[in-house]
């Protein structure tokens, strides 16, 4: 006689590692993008992997794994002082940058938006725009 119950215990799927580097190239794609600037201060930069990704809100997703890299940059002139800080968000694949956002070349909170949608900005963070 059948009960309608296995042995089988479930097992959580294992939570996607972050590559390594990711951060890294996430911060030089934000630099890159900023026109090589000499130097620029990183900070809450935090990253992510993504099952899917979507670059705005009527966009197709990307399947994963993706990793979404998230935090403020600002850029520091000759004697060391920063401007303020702003928004950055990068989503990267198999090494791969996919896009990046900033709050102030794209003119917008664009990046602060993203990030929080990826749950990797506070809900009472500043947007920090300069």
């Amino acid at each position: 006689m059948a009960t309608g119950q296995s042995d089988a215990v479930p097992v959580p799927a294992p939570t996607p590692k972050v590559p390594d580097g990711v951060r890294k190239q996430a911060e030089d794609a934000i630099k890159q993008d900023l026109g090589n600037l000499e130097t620029v201060a990183f900070r809450v930069v935090q990253v992510k992997e993504a099952a899917a990704v979507r670059h705005g809100p009527f966009a197709e997703a990307i399947d994963g794994p993706v990793s979404v890299v998230c935090g403020q940059y600002s850029p520091r002139d000759r004697t060391g002082r920063d401007g303020g800080y702003a928004w950055f968000f990068v989503a990267i694949k198999r090494g791969h940058v996919l896009w990046t956002a900033d709050d102030v070349s794209a003119g917008s909170d664009e990046a602060f938006y993203s990030c929080k949608g990826a749950g990797l900005a506070d809900q009472s963070a500043d947007t920090g725009a300069f």
